[in-house]
């Protein structure tokens, strides 16, 4: 009688799925299209790549203005030298 082998390359577990294999197999099923789209079409690529980052550069601005007007009523931003923008929602004085 033949018995089985104790070798571990022969004797392969099943592991179930977790949530990161999920997305990551998900995230290059998706890419390989986008990729494929890009090499064919560069310039609205980098347009789109561009305008990616340039949404998600001002949305995190703006996060940061909002947060700042809730924290001390104010915002002041420095302009080309001696030109000072001051933003608020009520009299908050001269210190803005």
């Amino acid at each position: 009688m033949r018995r089985p082998s104790r070798l571990p390359r022969r004797h392969r577990t099943t592991t179930d799925p977790t949530w990161q294999g999920i997305i990551a197999t998900t995230a290059v099923v998706l890419a390989v299209p986008a990729l494929l789209w890009a090499a064919a079409n560069p310039l609205v690529a980098g347009l789109a790549l561009s305008g990616g980052v340039g949404l998600v550069h001002g949305g995190r601005r703006a996060l940061r203005l909002r947060r700042c007007l809730a924290d001390c009523s104010g915002f002041a931003v420095y302009l080309a030298g001696d030109v000072r923008v001051c933003v608020t929602r009520q009299d908050a004085g001269t210190a803005c």
